[in-house]
């Protein structure tokens, strides 16, 4: 896009719609040339972004940061919907494993926004 024969190739200036100044600064610090950390204040919107802009390497990372963020359960899930890693929801599914586990969860805001698929996962991981 930016060395191609397409009009941007031939700009000084490129517009991205739809994307936060400060969002897009997050991104590119996490790629280059520092590489950044990933973290729960940043990790929605690099989620968003890298996926928006298909970035794999940078996505595996949000996953890593997933795994072990301080978001609540609920949250985790959501986003590991949200963005289809299906192993990610597995594994974060298995970690409730008592009816008390999943009352806790449920009382969680973002709960009401899992899909069926994401409460099965979950209803399947708890021994009753």
């Amino acid at each position: 896009m930016f060395r191609s024969e397409f009009k941007e190739g031939r700009e000084d200036e490129i517009v991205i719609e739809d994307v936060e100044y400060e969002e897009m600064i997050e991104l590119l610090a996490v790629i280059y040339p520092s590489n950044a950390p990933i973290n729960a204040w940043n990790l929605k919107s690099i989620l968003k972004l890298a996926d928006r802009f298909i970035m794999p390497a940078v996505l595996e990372r949000c996953k890593k940061e997933l795994r072990i963020s301080t978001l609540n359960g609920a949250q985790k899930l959501l986003l590991a919907q949200m963005y289809n890693f299906e192993d990610l929801q597995m594994e974060l599914a298995q970690q409730y494993k008592t009816a008390e586990d999943a009352k806790k969860l449920k009382s969680e805001p973002e709960y009401n926004q899992l899909d069926q698929k994401t409460r099965a996962l979950l209803f399947d991981s708890i021994n009753y």
